[in-house]
């Protein structure tokens, strides 16, 4: 399994490696060796006697078979990489359907809290002047988190998405979720006052700033 999982990085390496670096240098060398092979290398012997170690390097080399090898480097790294981005081309179109797929189910989760939440609030009487809502939220443990997955009130307002998560630290879902309910109604009266953000803050560890940002506040 171990050794699977070496050859599986190492192809991945090589694969990268052959994608960016192979075809390109392989394509460029073919060009040089295509412009060498026009040069007349004894008129150079004749114009140029000191450079006799260069010229016969160059005349030790037999370019047309270099020529041919580098070519076919060329043209298999140059089929590899299309085959390569025809993959990427089908995995990437492939991720975008699951990317719609996973769109359609979670809409249609939202859509099913969505009524739960109404015959919950229903239940409830939740005052029809829209200054009360009822919301469902997720623990996730792996991200120390709640996840709001549903919020309804009268208020349009209320109802809007808010934040993606709440800290498990702060607030009073926090409260509730280790307690196993909570009823709190203690809150100071004017809930745009300093009173009442230090409130939150020394009750339920919620930052300043954060009570400032919240539509809907918690009264007494």
């Amino acid at each position: 399994m171990q050794m699977k999982k070496r050859l599986k990085q190492a192809w991945g390496i090589l694969d990268t490696w052959i994608l960016r670096w192979v075809s390109a240098v392989f394509t460029s060398i073919t060009v040089i060796l295509a412009f060498l092979l026009d040069i007349d290398v004894s008129l150079l012997r004749k114009e140029n006697p000191n450079w006799h170690g260069a010229l016969d390097l160059l005349e030790g080399i037999s370019l047309y078979k270099t020529l041919l090898v580098c070519a076919v480097i060329s043209f298999f790294g140059a089929a590899y990489n299309t085959f390569r981005s025809g993959s990427i081309s089908k995995l990437l179109k492939k991720n975008l359907e699951l990317d719609q797929d996973i769109g359609k189910i979670a809409e249609n989760i939202h859509v099913l809290f969505e009524n739960v939440l109404f015959s919950l609030a229903t239940k409830l009487n939740l005052d029809d002047a829209g200054s009360e809502r009822v919301s469902i939220y997720v623990h996730m443990s792996e991200e120390t988190a709640f996840v709001p997955c549903g919020r309804y009130s009268y208020n349009p307002e209320f109802k809007k998405k808010g934040r993606t998560s709440f800290a498990t630290n702060q607030g009073c879902i926090e409260r509730a979720w280790h307690l196993g309910w909570l009823f709190a109604n203690d809150f100071p009266e004017d809930r745009n006052g300093r009173e009442y953000r230090n409130h939150m803050l020394e009750h339920y560890n919620i930052p300043r700033n954060t009570t400032r940002g919240m539509k809907m506040r918690p009264a007494g």
